[in-house]
């Protein structure tokens, strides 16, 4: 499963969206810590999310393992891993989730939540860079 964000930003400044705990607390809407490759943060919605860079490769790539609690599905769940590639464009930037899902329940589901989380980076990058 894919979902692909454009920013009207450079790639550097897109990655550091995801690297910089300062600009991601900005661009998510809440606070995030980020430790040593760790980090979480809890949703105004109370859903906690959770995970560790597996792989910085700047301003390319993004390898996460992460997990999430909410009511329906608790801590300590299945990890997932996602891949986040960073491309440069005429007009800035594109990034390009590689979520791996096992069913298509999940496929839709992270669709769905990873078109939030970019919707939510595509509106705030400019205040948070």
């Amino acid at each position: 499963m894919h979902v692909t964000v454009e920013l009207e930003c450079d790639r550097d400044l897109a990655f550091s969206a995801f690297t910089d705990p300062a600009m991601f607390s900005e661009w998510l809407g809440v606070p995030v810590t980020l430790d040593h490759g760790r980090f979480a943060a809890t949703l105004e919605w109370g859903t906690r999310i959770r995970g560790q860079f597996e792989v910085l490769v700047p301003p390319e790539l993004i390898a996460i393992r992460w997990d999430f609690d909410d009511d329906v599905i608790p801590l300590p769940g299945r990890e997932l891993t996602a891949y986040l590639r960073f491309t440069h464009t005429d007009s800035g930037s594109t990034i390009e989730v590689h979520q791996l899902v096992t069913t298509a329940e999940q496929a839709d589901f992270m669709q769905l939540a990873w078109g939030l989380v970019f919707g939510r980076l595509a509106t705030g990058i400019h205040q948070a860079g």
